[in-house]
């Protein structure tokens, strides 16, 4: 759940602009992929182009969905366990990230939201984004336990 320290967090000045700037890389991806489209689809045709994305963002969605149910299932044994998983938070976390970018309809975004789904890359990704967000695993893995 969201408390209120972290959405009054979210308005500082610091914040603010990070939130900008994740926008603005974001919808750079999104100017690039519709330019590739526009440019594959004169090669191609349109509704070749449209079949082609529209089944890479339902079988992202789909691996996703299959590799986030994997990783709680990981999660909740780990701490059935006693064990602090935080790389399988961090590893979430870049799975989550994978399946926003798997969501966003385009070429580049679906090859990068593929390529998150692996542990190789999901892990430092999920690290950066749990440590720019001052997210806390230790208090998500003390209320775990309870």
């Amino acid at each position: 759940m969201l408390s209120i320290q972290y959405i009054l967090s979210l308005f500082k000045d610091t914040k603010a602009v990070q939130i900008l700037f994740f926008l603005m890389g974001a919808s750079i991806i999104q100017i690039i992929d519709l330019i590739l489209t526009l440019y594959l689809t004169h090669l191609f045709g349109d509704y070749l182009i449209l079949a082609i994305i529209s089944s890479l963002s339902l079988a992202g969605i789909f691996f996703s969905y299959i590799s986030v149910n994997s990783r709680i299932r990981q999660i909740n044994t780990s701490c059935g366990e006693g064990c602090f998983p935080e790389n399988l938070f961090n590893q979430l976390t870049g799975t989550f990230f994978a399946a926003v970018l798997l969501f966003m309809p385009g070429f580049i975004s679906s090859f990068f939201g593929f390529l998150l789904l692996f542990p190789l890359f999901s892990i430092p990704a999920g690290r950066y984004i749990s440590r720019n967000s001052d997210t806390e695993w230790h208090t998500v893995y003390e209320y775990m336990k309870i």
